[in-house]
């Protein structure tokens, strides 16, 4: 039950807050990386997720499988680059699709609490100002440091938020309450000792790479159902 519920809360900072847009009037790209193969089992085939984010919204690049969503949109593209197909997932049917992956992994009660270190650390991340905060369960605990440099995508936040709210609206809400945009995740339990899951790589002005970043490329075709991604 523990590791559940770290991987819940981990997978929800890498989804979302982490690509947050650079506070730049111009333009921006940031590029994080995130590995959750450790923590989530059955996230292991997708191995390390790239995510790249601009203002008119962020991308995700893994092994074999990409998306997706530009800036206001209700959907999330994901694509298969080797058979060159696509398909559309509103973003409020994303938990569905993360349960769906999970199988009969123990699914966390939607009332479970989650506690907060009430210590704040302030420090760095590349050079970034960030803040330290702990999250904690039992021996076990989450470090995840945010920054107020760097704003929250609203894109990848809603994203996020359909995601986790499908498993636990509680866990949901105390991520959502950070102060700040997480740029770096470590994972410590019994299993898993300083576990990197999220790291900032860098951030670029302008950005580069946005317009070809946000659409499916040329002589994708459109399946009709997310499945067939999968094969």
């Amino acid at each position: 039950m523990k590791n559940v519920l770290f991987s819940l809360i981990l997978i929800a900072a890498v989804a979302s807050y982490a690509a947050s847009p650079a506070p730049v009037a111009s333009g921006y790209r940031l590029d994080l990386e995130a590995n959750a193969a450790a923590p989530f089992p059955f996230l292991s085939k997708f191995g390390t997720v790239k995510i790249a984010a601009w203002p008119g919204g962020f991308r995700a690049e893994t092994v074999w499988l990409n998306a997706f969503s530009k800036t206001g949109s209700q959907t999330l593209t994901v694509m298969n680059p080797l058979a060159r197909m696509y398909t559309e997932v509103p973003i409020q049917e994303i938990g569905s699709v993360v349960r769906k992956l999970k199988g009969d992994q123990t699914i966390l009660p939607p009332d479970s609490a989650f506690p907060m270190d009430p210590r704040v650390l302030a420090g760095t991340v590349r050079g970034i100002p960030a803040n330290r905060h702990r999250m904690i369960l039992g021996e076990s605990f989450i470090d995840v440091w945010v920054t107020t440099a760097i704003p929250r995508n609203p894109q990848l936040e809603a994203i996020e938020h359909s995601f986790i709210r499908g498993i636990s609206p509680g866990v949901a809400d105390a991520v959502k309450k950070l102060p700040g945009t997480p740029i770096f995740v470590e994972l410590n339990t019994r299993r898993f000792k300083k576990v990197t899951v999220l790291k900032l790589v860098a951030i670029q002005r302008p950005g580069e790479g946005e317009k070809e970043g946000l659409q499916t490329g040329s002589f994708f075709m459109r399946a009709p159902f997310l499945e067939a991604l999968w094969k």
